[in-house]
């Protein structure tokens, strides 16, 4: 088995997009058989999305969108993710050779998902369109810095959609016979910690 990502693409703007897709194609070309699993972005407790998104709202004086934050996204849990992964491995004969997309029940834009997880965390920050150029050069910057929360490439992955693609060849969570979670079911549990004061500030009486 070999783990991708739904937005492995040759022709992607995105240099790490591009890497898997050429990861794709060796493990096709030395293992025929191999079943190749393509997880949409990953959502969960210590996931590089929606942490990512509450840990800038907090610490910037606005959230910068590209294109209006129009790209979409369609997050897929991590528990999910896992399940779907020993499910496989459990009937490897029967999947051999296949391909399989994982993502969530819904698409959203990258604004709404920003706007979602402003509303859970109660952190609001204005939310203003940057020239792409201007988010390429800082991202030039700060990819320089350790652990930066800002890249070119990330410009590149947040302009493109990351979506289930309409293919009959590709299997998803229902030949698994599952039912993906949404962000909205599971996000509170994780991100409340970004509230000021945690979540105990909505219990009337606390403060």
């Amino acid at each position: 088995m070999h783990v991708s990502a739904m937005s492995a693409d040759s022709q992607s703007s995105s240099l790490w997009s591009q890497s898997k897709a050429k990861g794709e194609e060796a493990v096709r070309k030395h293992f025929p058989e191999a079943i190749i699993v393509r997880p949409a972005t990953v959502f969960g407790p210590e996931d590089r999305f929606l942490n990512w998104i509450a840990e800038l709202n907090s610490r910037l004086p606005f959230f910068p969108l590209l294109d209006g934050g129009a790209g979409l996204v369609q997050p897929v849990y991590a528990v999910d993710v896992a399940k779907a992964l020993m499910q496989i491995l459990n009937a490897y004969k029967e999947f051999e050779g296949k391909t399989f997309q994982l993502a969530g029940p819904a698409e959203y834009s990258y604004k709404e998902v920003i706007e979602f997880v402003s509303d859970v965390t109660g952190v609001k920050k204005p939310l203003i369109d940057v020239p792409p150029a201007l988010a390429v050069t800082t991202g030039r910057i700060l990819e320089q810095t350790i652990a930066p929360f800002w890249t070119t490439d990330m410009v590149a992955q947040l302009r493109e959609d990351n979506v289930l693609r309409v293919d009959e060849e590709l299997l998803t969570f229902k030949d698994l016979d599952m039912q993906p979670s949404s962000i909205d079911k599971e996000a509170f549990d994780f991100l409340h910690r970004f509230r000021p004061g945690g979540h105990f500030t909505l219990v009337k009486g606390y403060h």
